[in-house]
């Protein structure tokens, strides 16, 4: 009798510690399916705090570890429910019908809460980004913040606008900073992303 207790009381302990690693694994390994990424969360929108600094405004996210700095004179637009923090330079313009830009600088911020590693991404974004008006498209692995990170960035002929995404992985989540210029504003709007992102970090 005591033989079957023991063994009833191991196997317990066996499916327990399985069930416990299994969880474990889901939460902190498990890489997230690319086809759940439509259905993944993102950090809110009010937990980026925006601080006036000799060098610029410093953007901070304490809640993910992010923080970054963008110009003085930019100014933050989106609202507190959404997911994102995103700025415009002082002469932006946005078109009405399909509120991309006509003149000026964006850049946007966003934490999704998904795990990927470089490879997933990449193709991701190759299968679902690759519209036939895109032109001059890159695709360029390199490291921001001591993190693994895809740049992707194209010219949009229909929209006349210049893109370029970093997407940043980490173990946690996927940080993506992004910078919308207009067609005559790319130079002056990549050059500012640049500076930008020398003063991202992630903690």
């Amino acid at each position: 009798m005591k033989k079957k207790i023991i063994v009833a009381l191991v196997g317990v302990v066996v499916i327990a510690a399985a069930a416990g690693g299994y969880f474990w694994w889901w939460k902190n390994i498990r890489l997230t399916p690319p086809k759940e990424w439509n259905t993944v969360t993102y950090t809110d929108a009010k937990d980026y705090i925006v601080t006036d600094t000799p060098n610029g405004k410093l953007v901070e996210n304490k809640k993910e570890g992010l923080s970054f700095i963008v110009p003085s004179n930019w100014v933050r637009t989106n609202k507190d429910t959404e997911g994102d923090a995103m700025f415009l330079s002082p002469d932006a313009k946005i078109k009405e019908g399909n509120q991309m830009l006509e003149q000026g600088c964006k850049i946007v911020a966003m934490v999704a809460r998904l795990k990927t590693n470089i490879i997933v991404l990449e193709q991701y974004l190759k299968e679902n980004f690759s519209w036939s008006s895109n032109e001059n498209t890159m695709y360029e692995r390199i490291k921001i913040a001591n993190y693994p990170t895809i740049r992707n960035s194209f010219d949009n002929s229909k929209l006349k606008v210049y893109f370029d995404n970093t997407h940043i992985i980490t173990s946690k989540a996927l940080y993506e900073v992004v910078l919308e210029a207009s067609e005559q504003d790319k130079e002056k709007c990549k050059t500012i992303f640049e500076t930008t992102l020398k003063t991202l970090t992630i903690k």
